[in-house]
């Protein structure tokens, strides 16, 4: 048997760092929703290409805010009907973005249930069909706490069956995973699995972390599938995609999605590190300037070809709060796009006036709204 595996979809998710689609057969809609719901397309395209017989989406399927639920609603519900009639058979597992009636968790349950797939809500064991006797899906969903997963993990092993093949799936933090770019660092947090608490599953499947990545953890192989397309510049350098498992020789696969906006970072130190940059007409760059010999108006005009943002890093700058602009545009522009470092809340008009009085024109990123 072989499984299609998605993950950490988020529908809805980076609504700010967006531009208006003006193309059919998404005209007015929002450009990350949209390349969101193309990611998503590709993926489910890929496993029917593949010869996929069963598929989960191991949570976190929509992520929206506010008035754009019902759009969000909308994408998600076509992607979902599209997806039951390409591969009937699939397994929603309930991620972590899930309180409140308009929380992302709470309008996916309602959209995939009304299409007839099961949401996995509490822990469940799942047999799969005769054919492969034996075999069994373990579904942890999102529990977000060390001791609740520790005893759904002990009643999964108490059912354990001579002869059974154990699929362990879930959508949580397991310790030794890592985030962030490809100068990722590996979370100290997480679920750990002590004592060999995952050991009676051959191979465990996650959602939760959006870097795909296989470690051991536990007492077992893990594997996180990772989201199809990359969020903002903490993607940079790492692919993004979807994951098949091989039910018979328990084996996963990675396949990227292609096409689809990337997040691309430059560290420049001279104005010929400018030669050989890829084509950057639908992806976002993050240009760094590592030296005052960059020529900073051939950044700018290279800038206008992408959404872009530039930043001095060789200028000492206060941690306290550090400011963030784009490309192109003005500060008044960008006053809501500011962030205070420490707090993470809305810079104050006044401060941003008494950088612009100083002749701050563009300072390093850090903890910006996308």
């Amino acid at each position: 048997m072989l499984i299609g595996n998605i993950s950490d979809l988020h529908y809805g998710k980076d609504q700010a760092q967006s531009y208006i689609w003006t193309e059919p057969p998404y005209e007015g809609h929002n450009s990350r929703l949209v390349w969101t719901d193309i990611a998503c397309r590709k993926a489910l395209d890929i496993m029917v290409e593949r010869g996929v017989d069963f598929a989960i989406c191991e949570g976190d399927s929509a992520h929206p805010k506010g008035k754009i639920d019902i759009v969000v609603e909308g994408f998600l519900s076509r992607f979902v009907h599209m997806a039951i009639e390409k591969i009937p058979n699939w397994v929603k597992v309930v991620g972590n973005h899930g309180a409140g009636e308009l929380a992302g968790e709470h309008i996916a349950k309602s959209v995939w249930v009304q299409k007839g797939i099961s949401v996995i809500s509490t822990p469940t064991e799942i047999r799969l069909d005769k054919q492969q006797q034996g075999l069994r899906l373990c579904v942890l969903p999102y529990q977000g706490d060390s001791d609740k997963i520790a005893d759904a993990l002990k009643r999964f092993r108490a059912s354990h069956k001579k002869g059974d093949r154990t699929i362990l799936v879930m959508h949580d933090g397991i310790k030794g995973g890592v985030v962030g770019t490809d100068e990722g660092y590996r979370l100290e947090d997480g679920f750990d699995g002590e004592g060999g608490l995952f050991d009676f599953a051959e191979f465990v499947l996650a959602g939760h972390y959006h870097r795909h990545q296989v470690f051991e953890a536990g007492g077992a192989p893990c594997c996180y599938i990772g989201s199809p397309l990359q969020r903002d510049f903490g993607d940079w350098g790492t692919e993004r995609g979807l994951v098949l498992f091989d039910t018979k020789k328990m084996h996963v696969e990675f396949v990227p999605v292609t096409e689809v906006p990337r997040f691309f970072q430059f560290k420049l130190t001279s104005t010929d590190d400018l030669k050989e940059l890829p084509d950057l007409s639908q992806h976002y760059a993050w240009f760094r300037l590592m030296s005052e010999t960059v020529d900073v108006e051939r950044v700018k005009e290279i800038a206008t070809l992408a959404p872009a943002q530039i930043t001095y890093d060789f200028e000492a700058i206060e941690t306290e709060t550090r400011l963030a602009i784009s490309a192109g545009s003005t500060l008044e522009q960008m006053i809501p796009s500011y962030v205070d470092f420490a707090s993470g809340q809305d810079v104050e008009p006044e401060l941003i006036e008494r950088r612009k009085a100083a002749g701050v024109d563009y300072v390093r990123r850090s903890g910006v709204r996308l």
